[in-house]
């Protein structure tokens, strides 16, 4: 057993496009479908299914809080076209490409998604950050983030590589779906009580006083339903911290199928967990958000 802890709308229209095709070795999904934009509870999540029966995949991108990035899962007929959810390029638009899909520090990154088979999951695309941004000191830190719609606008497929085969989905331009999320994901934060005017002048984010200490405890519980039949999951927690630093309540979102997964992850957290609260410019404390990501593997 292995678990590891990481501290981490607009109208699409439909493309008439033949749903695949092929072109200098590239295999091209097109969209069979509108996007799908699902304002949850606790998550926000743009979904699209693409190809044909015989190839249909689903991608999706999703957020649990304002960010500059996103987790993104695909599953389907593009990964048997692949041949496997291992060693996988992944390239959004022209940003660099990434690999996934292998043993890393961040654990496993496939997972079975239900009546699509095996799925390949991943956070955000690499962005292009100027050099001049990167070393300057004169560029304010910033705790509550949204996605970049100007990136978005340069992102019009994704690609997905290995060895010599390479499967792109034809997404469109992103832009109206990354302004889509950013507004999805205020909404959210609202919706759960936080002031989204005033954590967004927050120049530090809430800070854990013990993770390792509750890791422990974590490390010791493996739901006795889900190991014996070797089942995965990849929860992320949402833990929100009032400005007194107390953990007023968690919120387990569950990005993969965890059917045999209880709430001991969360339950955990509010009771041991212990933070330093996130400040303002004029170190007033503020009611805020802390994210950690829990993924249990059975080998």
């Amino acid at each position: 057993m292995v678990f590891r802890l990481i501290s981490a709308s607009a109208a699409v229209t439909l493309s008439f496009a033949s749903p695949v095709y092929a072109q200098e070795g590239v295999v091209t999904l097109e969209p069979n479908g509108n996007w799908n934009l699902d304002f949850g509870e606790y998550r926000c999540r743009l979904a699209r299914l693409f190809g044909t029966e015989e190839d249909k995949t689903i991608f999706y991108i999703e957020q649990t809080s304002p960010s500059n990035t996103f987790t993104w899962l695909v599953a389907g007929g593009l990964i048997e076209r692949l041949g496997s959810a291992r060693n996988i390029g992944v390239s959004f638009g022209t940003f660099p490409e990434q690999k996934f899909g292998r043993s890393d520090s961040y654990g496993r990154s496939s997972y079975d998604f239900g009546e699509f088979g095996n799925a390949l999951t991943g956070i955000g695309y690499k962005p292009l950050i100027p050099n001049d941004e990167q070393n300057s000191s004169d560029v304010p830190l910033r705790t509550f983030m949204s996605l970049d719609a100007m990136a978005g606008e340069k992102i019009d497929h994704v690609s997905f590589s290995r060895r010599d085969r390479t499967v792109r989905l034809a997404t469109g331009n992103m832009k109206a779906a990354f302004e889509a999320l950013n507004t999805c994901t205020k909404d959210l934060y609202a919706f759960w009580g936080i002031d989204v005017e005033k954590l967004g002048n927050a120049v530090q984010g809430p800070r854990s006083r013990n993770m390792e200490r509750v890791a422990q405890r974590l490390l010791q519980h493996y739901p006795k339903a889900a190991e014996q039949r070797g089942e995965d999951a990849i929860m992320n927690l949402k833990i929100i911290v009032g400005a007194d630093g107390k953990v007023e309540r968690c919120i387990a979102i569950h990005q993969t199928k965890a059917e045999n997964f209880d709430n001991f992850a969360c339950e955990t957290m509010e009771k041991y967990a212990e933070f330093d609260p996130a400040v303002d410019a004029k170190g007033k404390p503020v009611r805020s958000v802390a994210s950690q990501t829990v993924r249990y593997h059975t080998d």
